[in-house]
């Protein structure tokens, strides 16, 4: 996983915000095969919603908020031993409905 950054202000944290928001629905997409791990259909949990993205401190560059849309997708069951998919998808398309957010994940499956 990548760095939990502030949001909306310093007003929360993606990860546990995104967390936080209803599940939108569940997507079924195919994990391929690889090294000694067999091919499977992994079943995730949909969560997504547009946030500000708060500029990094310390960095002169960024003075402004950002707007993004945020989409979660996390495995609900995997397989006894695997570690499930948690993926926390970042996108300047806009996200208005639950198929918008499954595009987003198919773009990155």
């Amino acid at each position: 996983m990548t760095l939990d950054r502030r949001i909306n202000g310093q007003t929360d944290k993606l990860w546990s915000f995104i967390a936080n928001q209803p599940v939108a629905g569940y997507r079924d997409v195919l994990v391929r095969a690889r090294g000694t791990r067999p091919a499977r259909i992994a079943r995730l949990s949909i969560r997504w919603a547009q946030v500000r993205l708060d500029p990094p401190q310390g960095d002169p560059r960024f003075k402004e908020s950002l707007p993004v849309w945020v989409v979660q997708a996390l495995e609900t069951d995997p397989p006894p031993g695997i570690e499930p998919i948690h993926w926390i998808l970042l996108t300047s398309e806009a996200v208005g409905t639950f198929e918008q957010a499954c595009q987003r994940v198919d773009w990155y499956a």
